[in-house]
């Protein structure tokens, strides 16, 4: 391994309280319900115990698995003998070879503008993106003519890792 790098969501702390706002609201209602309806036998709707408790377990276990998504994703970054390989840790891998590589940089840019925001992105424009924070990166440019950013929080020293492994 040359270079390796691992980001995490949990940066986006704004992120997270708009997740805990919107969806904790939900969790409280639907294990009110549940309670209500299991200690102190009120029905709501008219729904059997076994639909209550499928609703209120997609109601409540959905949210929390963003939650737990989100807490555990990262973005690892790691430049191997055989090219730079991005994973989104759980989810998702792709390794570049480096034969596929005709140019890199270490860039500067706006996720938002530019991307659309973070994560695995896509744009007509600017091509793939693979970032969790910031606004730093290495833009590759591939040997057909596509793009692909990394996010990196120390996107020189990925750059230069990229640079010396294609030989140049």
């Amino acid at each position: 391994m040359y270079f390796t790098e691992t980001q995490r969501f949990r940066q986006l702390v704004w992120l997270r309280l708009l997740a805990a706002v919107t969806t904790l609201p939900l969790i409280a209602f639907f294990g009110a319900l549940l309670v209500g309806h299991f200690a102190f036998n009120k029905t709501w709707a008219g729904m059997s115990d076994g639909g209550l408790l499928g609703v209120s377990a997609l109601a409540i276990g959905l949210p929390l698995a963003v939650w737990a998504l989100m807490y555990f994703i990262g973005l690892i970054t790691e430049v191997t003998p055989e090219g730079v390989r991005v994973r989104f840790h759980p989810v998702h891998s792709r390794t570049i070879p480096f034969g596929e590589i005709e140019s890199q940089e270490a860039v500067k840019y706006n996720p938002l503008s530019e991307y659309g925001g973070w994560g695995i992105r896509w744009s007509r424009r600017n091509g793939m993106a693979y970032n969790v924070s910031g606004n730093r990166g290495v833009r590759l440019k591939l040997t057909d003519g596509r793009t692909v950013l990394i996010g990196s929080a120390d996107a020189e020293r990925l750059s230069t890792s990229i640079r010396e492994r294609m030989g140049g």
